[in-house]
């Protein structure tokens, strides 16, 4: 095998390999709740197109999380259908999680949390 050609391979790797690493994280239903989420026992679906959606406390708050297929940007905000404002605070996104929170330190504390 030529040199050049063996450095072109390694380079095209190291390239793969850190085009993955920066890549977006993933969560699950289950991440939140290794984070502290306790899920309650009925499923929401105040998010269009969301995978599943639980409501649950997080730090003695109201939290509904949304897991979405793929990595949830601003504009998923445009599917959440309007919050009330006297019952929430907050919506966040992390990776394609949806967090929408009664008090803005249940959303803190569950970011933080996790991975």
């Amino acid at each position: 095998m030529k040199p050049g050609l063996v450095v072109f391979a390694l380079m095209s790797v190291c390239a793969a390999v850190l085009a993955c690493s920066n890549s977006p994280p993933t969560y699950s239903i289950a991440d939140a709740e290794a984070a502290g989420f306790s899920r309650g026992d009925e499923q929401v679906s105040r998010v269009r197109d969301a995978l599943e959606g639980w409501p649950g406390t997080m730090d003695g708050s109201r939290v509904e999380i949304y897991v979405m297929e793929r990595q949830a940007h601003e504009f998923f905000f445009e599917r959440v259908q309007a919050p009330d404002p006297d019952e929430w605070e907050v919506i966040e996104v992390r990776g394609n999680l949806v967090l929408v929170c009664e008090k803005e330190s249940a959303c803190d504390a569950l970011l933080d949390s996790l991975p």
